[in-house]
């Protein structure tokens, strides 16, 4: 799934301009499809590639920094430990 994000990234300056807020099927190493909703995306990605394919969903957005810690997600930063 690296290969599709790399794709999708490299053409995100293109997409912004002209699909922004809308969501990017990418397979194969390439855009595969642009749809208005999340829905619409998967249903295209299922019936292009099957259940067991590898594809991404990218909602067309201006890429930011996001810190995702599993600790917190767990609540093991709220746990006491003796």
């Amino acid at each position: 799934m690296v290969r599709e994000y790399e794709a999708f990234r490299a053409k995100l300056p293109e997409l912004l301009a002209k699909y922004r807020g809308k969501y990017a099927v990418v397979g194969g190493g390439e855009v595969q499809g642009i749809f208005d909703s999340l829905e619409e995306a998967y249903k295209h990605a299922l019936e292009r590639f099957g259940i067991d394919s590898r594809f991404i969903i990218q909602r067309i957005e201006e890429e930011r920094v996001e810190y995702f810690s599993p600790t917190h997600v767990l609540g093991l930063d709220a746990v006491q430990l003796s």
